[in-house]
């Protein structure tokens, strides 16, 4: 999405494919990532969501076409493709350190592994989230990163302390900012009116802010992204 907000004036055409239904969907929330998708249609940005790349095309090593599973072929001078990240943890194999299914290195509130005084810190942590009801979640973030090591090193030094920070996040789409601070859950949310959007999971600690907002976005968007009472 920040990719396709830079280049809105660079590029004759701009087409984003999603295997969601909205953009950051299970970050931010469905309410956030209609709004966000709503702000780049509105500059000329395609969106094939609920879709995946099946094959590139190209001559002579440079791309022309992409095939989309819905069948659907999209034309293409540049293609730049997310492909996520995996815990880098396969030295740890055959160690008894815990790992879960996807291969991060469980650790609880003090960044300790299950092996005394083995630590962890950092995108390879599963760990407990304190405003999730310690929920084991892995966030790859440089926020949490530098929180955890700090907490890591601490109990280290057998100064005991716990790790209370909240995740928060931010961008910038369209000259607008996204701010996000908590963990993101299937809660329904609400919505207010601009000048600034508040997006607000009720039920847990989850809050997201966009500045200086769309006004024909959230007019829009206003019947279905009402405030719970």
């Amino acid at each position: 999405m920040e990719v396709a907000s830079y280049m809105i004036d660079k590029a004759s055409t701009i087409t984003v494919v999603g295997s969601s239904e909205m953009p950051y969907q299970n970050t931010l929330g469905r309410e956030v990532g209609k709004i966000t998708m709503m702000m780049l249609l509105e500059k000329g940005v395609r969106f094939y969501m609920n879709d995946q790349v099946m094959e590139i095309k190209g001559v002579n090593g440079q791309v022309k076409e992409v095939v989309l599973k819905s069948g659907n072929v999209i034309t293409a001078d540049v293609l730049i493709v997310g492909i996520g990240s995996i815990p880098n943890s396969e030295y740890l194999q055959g160690t008894k350190i815990k790992m879960n299914s996807k291969n991060f290195v469980v650790v609880d509130k003090f960044m300790q592994t299950n092996v005394p005084d083995v630590f962890c810190a950092g995108d390879l942590a599963s760990f407990p989230l304190a405003v999730a009801k310690n929920q084991l979640v892995n966030i790859g973030h440089w926020q949490m990163a530098q929180a955890q090591g700090r907490i890591a090193a601490l109990n280290m030094l057998k100064k005991t302390t716990e790790l209370t920070s909240v995740p928060y996040y931010w961008t910038v789409l369209l000259s607008r900012t996204i701010r996000y601070a908590g963990r993101q859950t299937d809660q329904h949310s609400g919505l207010s009116s601009c000048p600034s959007l508040y997006v607000c999971n009720w039920t847990r600690i989850r809050e997201a802010f966009i500045d200086a907002c769309c006004p024909r976005a959230a007019h829009k968007t206003n019947q279905s992204l009402t405030l719970p009472m």
